[in-house]
């Protein structure tokens, strides 16, 4: 059974320097690998896990942007266990691509995952020839979801108008009843998020931009970067941007861009929970099943599932 996990914006009640779980502490924290995209789901986790509180800022530099980021509160805890958590939530943890992060967990380089797709049968398989037992299971979702300005008269998108849009058919917001406006539109994300839009809606067709993650490494950079921060120019009228629900949900408050509905229904939290917005997908926690070299990961992976969790 799929638990679902959406986060909410407020603060997190606490219990002065206590955690969730019996015996866990920021120094047995176990070390976790995650999808990009993940990293929130792992941070409020935490927060979660032990009832740290946080806010919602943004910077003087982001203002243009609404881009929001959390400060967390580790006054709960004592100095020297604060630093512990700090450590695991920022130097302990990494987030890679979902082929690296799999892998790790295969080779028992990590006990904990969280990945945008299940373990096959034969992955499971191959670790255990290794001689490494791993578990997964689904607990949250997540969904694909459009972005566009609050001006552009179009607020609502059908399946086959944004494959058309992504794919470069489709050129001008006249082609769905909007103005003569030139249409630019990106994806947000790795070649992970992008492989889920291309399979959710271009049915094998090629997309037009590529992805607009980017690295300092890369020499496309630039001109991702401007990809991505055309949603955030105001007088942008014409781009559509995909992106996470959770990732962009939580961190983008501008009065001046709109989340789109989709086939008439808008994805919010309620609509992805009950199924009524059909682009979803699940979120899933993979652990090494060995307790006694991982008791803290599998206590994790378990309670991630109960009703508390």
């Amino acid at each position: 059974m799929v638990i679902a996990c959406m986060f909410h914006l407020n603060m997190i009640h606490a219990e002065t320097g206590s955690s969730k779980i019996e015996g866990l502490t920021g120094w047995n924290f176990p070390a976790v690998e995650s999808e990009q995209w993940f990293y929130d789901v792992f941070e409020v986790m935490t927060c979660h896990l032990f009832n740290l509180q946080y806010s919602w800022y943004t910077p003087q530099e982001w203002r243009f942007t609404g881009e929001r980021f959390r400060v967390i509160d580790f006054s709960p805890y004592s100095t020297e266990e604060s630093k512990s958590l700090k450590a695991n939530l920022y130097f302990q943890t990494d987030f890679y691509g979902e082929e690296y992060v799999r892998k790790d967990l295969m080779k028992g380089n990590i006990p904990l995952a969280l990945l945008a797709t299940p373990l096959s049968e034969e992955e499971m398989k191959a670790a255990n020839d290794s001689g490494i037992s791993v578990a997964c299971k689904p607990i949250g979702l997540d969904a694909t979801i459009f972005l566009n300005h609050q001006k552009n008269p179009v607020d609502d998108l059908t399946r086959l108008q944004i494959q058309k849009i992504f794919t470069g058919e489709y050129t001008q917001w006249s082609c769905v009843n909007g103005s003569d406006t030139f249409i630019s539109s990106s994806v947000d994300g790795d070649k992970d998020n992008t492989a889920y839009f291309k399979q959710q809606f271009l049915d094998g067709k090629e997309l037009k931009n590529k992805y607009i993650w980017w690295y300092e490494d890369d020499p496309d950079r630039e001109t991702k970067r401007i990809l991505f921060r055309r949603l955030y120019e105001k007088n942008d009228k014409g781009y559509v941007y995909c992106a996470r629900y959770l990732f962009r949900a939580l961190h983008f408050d501008n009065e001046w861009a709109r989340i789109m509905k989709v086939d008439g229904v808008l994805p919010t939290q309620e609509s992805i929970l009950d199924g009524s917005y059909p682009y979803s997908m699940n979120i899933y926690v993979a652990v090494n099943t060995d307790t006694v070299a991982h008791p803290m990961a599998n206590k994790i992976y378990d309670y991630l599932t109960t009703a508390e969790g």
